[in-house]
């Protein structure tokens, strides 16, 4: 693409006359990543850091026993052509080996025995020392994360270890001295976006969200094919049905029989129906995927891997307008439904500069329908929840039934938010979308806030699973207390 003639057509389109030539920041503009309130972006600069410095800190470690185990190699005098078994009692008792074992391997036995048959392989000749310690590195930095993460994870395997599974893999808690939650946050999971950022960008949503929503319903009220109407339309879309704002690749190889992404050449060499799956999101539907029902629109597509995208937009306003978008393209001849009156299609770029007119990210509505969804089921589930809660209020096994209950009601409702949210996986719903800060609150209060935006915007909760207060909810919820 020629960046400069790009902008000079938008600037010409907007009336705008430049006074100096072009720089680079003219042709590049900022990066959606870039996009949020100056405390969401110095966290995510914060998170950034310590990422890559754990990147840093993993490398580091793994080169360390690496040249360590490549230097004792080259100190062994051993004969290769003795029997596996006795090489393998004569490095045990080698002193360089053992040092080696004691220092970089620890007591645990099966580690030790699987660092010594890497020693014989290597002596033996059978794999090369290059292939060891390609095959020594992976397994190194997968152990180091893996003792980082469990010791940061102490508090949580402590305090709410029977609900681990529904938080994100790599989820760790920080408190304060009263044992409130300081920080949510993860570790190797996410170069900037950790947990917290996305939490910061959801609070800056959720506390301008009556301004946002005014000025998106003013750009919807716009001369029709402007873009910023197709623009507020798509937003008002994304926000009401959670569905993805569309992808830059816009496709995948698919095996319609078994109904399943491609991913790999082994999968598409034994695929026995592949296609190229075109794939869309709500700035590239086309008129096959709208249909009109009374007074809404029901929308459904082939969106990210090739999952089933399901929505119902019910906003008379926006259902409106999407009606006369689509009649458009109808009358026109033309697929794409959000298209502009000179026929210039909405993009994902476009899209994406709207939203950060606004100080969002249309990522971040997608996240924000999850948590949403999730909370207004744990709502439901909660009813039922208590129902159960009340049949063994005075067991002597309270904590375990209650733990097992809380923990299917919140499941159930995490399977709703999946399907609602048209995921593939449940853990995906879990470690990608919904905000966990819902979840800790409820274990913590033993009920659900009646108010979203007050449990978002929440930050004294504590760090807490306690039974009674469960127990004590159920028995206020069936009038009993």
């Amino acid at each position: 693409m020629n960046y400069v003639n790009h902008i000079r057509r938008y600037e010409k389109m907007r009336g705008i006359k430049r006074a100096s030539s072009y720089t680079f920041e003219d042709l590049f503009s900022k990066s959606a990543a870039e996009v949020g309130t100056s405390s969401t972006l110095a966290l995510k600069n914060r998170r950034t850091q310590e990422f890559l410095q754990d990147q840093e800190n993993i490398k580091s470690q793994a080169r360390r026993v690496i040249e360590a185990f490549v230097a004792t190699i080259k100190q062994l005098r051993l004969e290769s052509d003795k029997d596996e078994s006795e090489l393998f009692k004569l490095l045990e008792q080698t002193p360089s080996v053992l040092t080696f074992l004691d220092t970089y391997v620890g007591t645990n036995d099966k580690k030790r025995e699987a660092m010594l048959n890497r020693f014989v392989n290597v002596i033996q000749g059978k794999v090369p020392l290059e292939k060891v310690t390609q095959s020594l590195n992976t397994s190194l930095q997968k152990s180091y994360v893996d003792q980082q993460l469990k010791q940061d994870k102490k508090v949580l395997a402590t305090s709410i270890k029977e609900f681990l599974s529904l938080f994100p893999d790599n989820m760790v808690v920080d408190l304060d001295p009263d044992g409130k939650i300081k920080e949510v946050r993860d570790r190797f999971a996410n170069k900037s976006e950790s947990l917290d950022v996305k939490h910061a960008r959801m609070v800056d949503i959720v506390s301008t969200f009556d301004d946002i929503n005014n000025r998106v319903f003013s750009d919807l009220r716009k001369p029709f094919g402007s873009f910023d109407q197709c623009s507020a339309l798509a937003v008002i879309i994304m926000f009401e049905t959670g569905m993805r704002p569309g992808d830059r690749k816009n496709g995948i190889w698919f095996d319609m029989t078994e109904e399943k992404p491609l991913l790999s050449n082994k999968d598409k060499e034994n695929a026995s129906n592949k296609v190229w799956l075109k794939t869309y999101g709500i700035s590239n539907i086309e008129t096959q995927h709208v249909k009109f029902s009374g007074s809404s629109a029901i929308i459904n597509f082939r969106g990210k891997m090739g999952t089933i995208n399901n929505g119902v937009l019910k906003n008379p306003l926006a259902v409106e307008t999407l009606k006369q978008y689509y009649d458009s393209a109808i009358a026109n001849g033309r697929e794409r439904l959000l298209v502009n009156s000179a026929g210039r299609p909405l993009t994902l770029d476009r899209l994406s500069d709207y939203c950060a007119r606004y100080n969002f990210r249309p990522t971040d509505l997608r996240k924000l329908k999850a948590t949403e969804t999730f909370y207004e089921n744990l709502k439901i589930e909660q009813a039922q929840l208590y129902s159960e809660l009340r049949t063994f209020a005075n067991s002597d096994q309270t904590r375990t039934l209650v733990a097992e209950a809380v923990y299917q009601a919140a499941m159930r409702a995490l399977t709703k938010s999946q399907i609602a949210l048209s995921h593939e996986q449940v853990r995906v719903t879990i470690n990608k979308y919904v905000d966990p800060v819902v979840l800790l609150n409820f274990l913590s209060h033993g009920r659900i806030d009646t108010s979203f935006s007050n449990l978002i915007m929440d930050g004294k909760t504590l760090f807490r699973f306690d039974p009674a207060l469960f127990i004590k909810a159920a028995m206020e919820d069936g009038g009993l207390i």
